[in-house]
């Protein structure tokens, strides 16, 4: 254990995660009150030399690609025991699997901004020559920005492929990666940019169903099938948001869009699950200052219905997360809503509505 000791400029304050190769430990640069992360291959592993390398190999692909959705390296080094060890920026948040598993399915917005993040970081991995080849939502972090809103980062470049031309080929009978989020020709030892599409597809039909599609078994035949559709868990998956999970899974790694096409494809779809609307409650001290802006997710079948359906209950749903929102020519500002934040409000007849115009919320 490290606590208590000085590595390089920083103070090693306590043991905040483990893994296969290395720990990983909160440090603090004391003349400036810098708080860091520490990660140090473990004792045991320093010894053989292809771990070595591949910890050292971690700090020089994370610092090729430069990228927000990429966790910053910025100093490495080796202790006195012979042990490596790099710094990297303190993340505050939480693993997404760990958000996974406290909320089920996610609201479709959300579940699309998680894969947008995603796909931006893969097409800056890609464009360095980089396969990452260990996608899954343990090595993705949802960190907390100062504002409060969330920003989905890219961790752990450990079994990273670089210097990849076209599709390329790894030692035989070797395989690397997580079994529930590797693709067909990845078992086979296959390295291309499409093992880390397959693998953002998959995250992406997690998110949408609540639960992996394929068994963590690599020679199970339903994982070289099309994945069952999403509409066996939820009907309220727009068919273009569907359709581009599944191409993402494709079993023909050619048939896979590349990451910079499939951000291309999710803005289309994003931009077609999204309104925003302004909430007055959540005026500042002022009075007369306008009130601020939230991004709503509205249930797209809601929209071709009326307000209320037989029941009764509204059918328009909101994204209850209070996510900032600017407006700009990609969203459409529909007027001011009565507080407080609640559905009750998206119930209110038609009539008390009239002020505001049905038209403009159902659009």
């Amino acid at each position: 254990m490290l606590e208590g000791r000085t590595i390089g400029e920083y103070e090693v304050r306590t043991l905040i995660g483990r893994g296969g190769m290395g720990e990983v430990y909160e440090g603090l640069q004391p003349m400036i009150g810098k708080r860091v992360a520490i990660k140090v291959l473990m004792l045991n592993v320093a010894p053989n030399m292809n771990a070595a390398e591949r910890f050292l190999s971690e700090a020089r692909t994370v610092n090729a690609i430069g990228h927000r959705g990429i966790v910053d390296i910025f100093s490495f080094g080796t202790l006195p025991d012979g042990r490596h060890y790099f710094v990297m920026e303190l993340l505050n948040g939480e693993p997404l699997n760990t958000y996974l598993a406290s909320m089920g399915p996610l609201p479709i917005a959300e579940a699309a901004q998680f894969l947008d993040e995603l796909l931006d970081a893969l097409d800056a991995v890609h464009n360095a020559g980089i396969v990452h080849r260990d996608i899954k939502p343990s090595n993705l972090f949802l960190a907390k920005q100062p504002n409060g809103t969330r920003y989905l980062k890219l961790l752990d470049f450990g079994i990273a492929k670089t210097g990849f031309e076209g599709r390329t080929e790894t030692q035989p009978n070797i395989v690397l990666g997580t079994l529930q989020y590797m693709a067909p020709e990845q078992t086979r030892g296959t390295v291309s940019p499409a093992l880390d599409l397959w693998a953002a597809g998959t995250i992406g039909w997690r998110m949408l169903a609540g639960k992996v599609p394929y068994a963590a078994g690599p020679e199970s035949g339903d994982r070289h099938k099309r994945p069952p559709p999403l509409s066996e868990h939820r009907r309220d998956v727009p068919p273009a948001f569907e359709q581009l999970i599944l191409e993402l899974m494709a079993k023909d790694p050619l048939e896979r869009p590349t990451a910079a096409k499939a951000l291309e494809r999710l803005k289309d779809v994003r931009e077609n699950l999204t309104h925003v609307v302004r909430m007055p409650q959540e005026r500042a001290t002022d009075p007369a200052a306008p009130a601020p802006l939230f991004r709503v997710r509205l249930d797209p079948v809601a929209r071709e219905g009326p307000l209320l359906d037989d029941t009764g209950e509204p059918r328009l749903q909101a994204n209850t997360d209070r996510v900032p929102a600017v407006p700009d020519r990609r969203t459409q500002e529909i007027g001011a809503m009565p507080g407080p934040y609640s559905m009750a409000w998206f119930a209110l007849p038609v009539a008390v509505l009239g002020a505001v115009g049905v038209g403009a919320l159902l659009i």
